[in-house]
């Protein structure tokens, strides 16, 4: 015993504890056609924790054990894992791993270069300055959708994202270099990578997404609008009515006397969303301000099976994030469902965006919808829409 003892203590004293060696790590997910997504992560001294970096976000990750002679590196939303093998110089060799209730739908093979955090290289001063909004038209032979790029510039180094009705494209990071421009994006979820070439108002490129054919990128140096109002209340819509079971099984209606003669906020949402995650953020840090209005709110999660059991285990990491203090609601049909609307919330015609907020009055009736999220890596239309959503709320609380 006196030797096993001493044998632990040698390990805790030695590092030997450690799974990765601290510092920083350049990750490049290699994509089938030679192209990578690339990002940078930041291991903590104790070799067990790590941040995954994009542009200003950092998010923490501390799932991460040995399996065998691999490390598994466990991300915190979105079914997502690395399992890696280390060489003898830190370096990192082996796949990416997405799953969708359980099961493994897309497996990628990573590169990990230890003690680079330089995300992408620069051989040449910038000859133009992105910093802005851009109309933009990503297209394949298929179809053709809007954004609008939003990017700021300091020097080579480039940060923005771009706006859809849906959402937006999270936390991109990258670089100008004469005219070539590189942005990239890794949250688990998003796997995103674009590259281009500048002029003044003129952005061509290809847009290039997890291990699927690339797109065709455009921009032009102008806003766009783009609605978020693609879900409507239906005419002659009664008052809302659902009953549903939450994470831990119970039965919540919103003609609880919970919600009686309340302003209520309806979350739809889904633990697969990177931009249900920025909006969950954004209300729990605002969630007590809300509370004192007088609103409460109700959240219905949307997974990708109808099984309740595999619904609550995907919901898990989220609730563990943010200790959500009300109800989530697991709805019985699955995201794919497209009667999940009818299904679920027949007072509206479809259920088109994630997150999507439903305003409802005190007296029960939809008030307002809004579909998709301005996150914080919009900026202006993020401070935009805040002011919104507070305004929303103040109006019908005042009624």
């Amino acid at each position: 015993m006196r030797y096993i003892l001493l044998f632990t203590v040698l390990i805790a004293t030695t590092g030997f504890s450690q799974i990765l060696e601290p510092g920083p790590y350049r990750w490049s997910i290699n994509r089938t056609d030679g192209e990578a997504i690339v990002f940078t992560t930041y291991v903590l001294q104790d070799g067990n924790k790590m941040y995954l970096i994009n542009g200003n976000d950092s998010l923490l990750v501390d799932q991460i054990y040995r399996d065998g002679d691999s490390v598994h590196i466990e991300l915190p939303f979105y079914e997502s894992a690395f399992k890696v093998k280390a060489d003898g110089n830190h370096n990192l060799s082996g796949s990416w791993i997405k799953s969708s209730a359980g099961v493994p739908i897309l497996r990628m093979p990573v590169t990990v270069e230890y003690g680079n955090g330089t995300r992408f290289p620069v051989a040449k001063k910038a000859r133009f300055n992105v910093t802005g909004e851009w109309a933009t038209t990503f297209s394949d032979e298929n179809k053709e959708s809007k954004a609008g790029g939003e990017f700021f510039q300091q020097g080579n180094r480039v940060t923005g994202t771009f706006r859809t009705p849906y959402g937006d494209y999270r936390f991109l990071e990258g670089v100008v270099s004469g005219r070539d421009i590189v942005l990239s994006g890794f949250d688990g979820s998003m796997t995103l990578l674009f590259k281009g070439k500048v002029s003044r108002k003129k952005i061509v490129g290809k847009m290039y997404s997890r291990d699927a054919e690339p797109r065709n990128w455009y921009s032009d140096k102008s806003t766009i609008d783009l609605p978020d109002n693609l879900t409507k209340i239906k005419p002659d819509a009664g008052k809302v009515d659902f009953t549903f079971p939450d994470t831990d099984g119970n039965k919540v209606s919103i003609s609880d006397d919970r919600y009686k003669n309340k302003v209520v906020v309806i979350q739809i949402m889904g633990s697969w969303c990177p931009n249900c995650v920025d909006e969950m953020q954004f209300i729990m840090e605002n969630y007590d301000r809300y509370k004192a209005m007088g609103v409460e709110f109700i959240a219905l999660a949307y997974e990708r099976t109808e099984d309740f059991k595999e619904s609550q285990k995907a919901l898990r990491p989220f609730l563990k994030k943010f200790n959500v203090p009300y109800p989530i609601l697991i709805p019985p049909v699955s995201v794919a469902d497209e009667e999940k609307a009818e299904k679920t919330i027949p007072q509206i015609d479809a259920i088109v965006a994630f997150p999507t907020t439903i305003f409802v009055n005190k007296s029960g009736y939809i008030a307002k919808i809004h579909t998709g999220f301005d996150g914080p890596a919009t900026g202006s239309h993020f401070i935009k829409y805040k002011e919104d959503f507070e305004q929303t709320l103040k109006n019908l609380t005042e009624q």
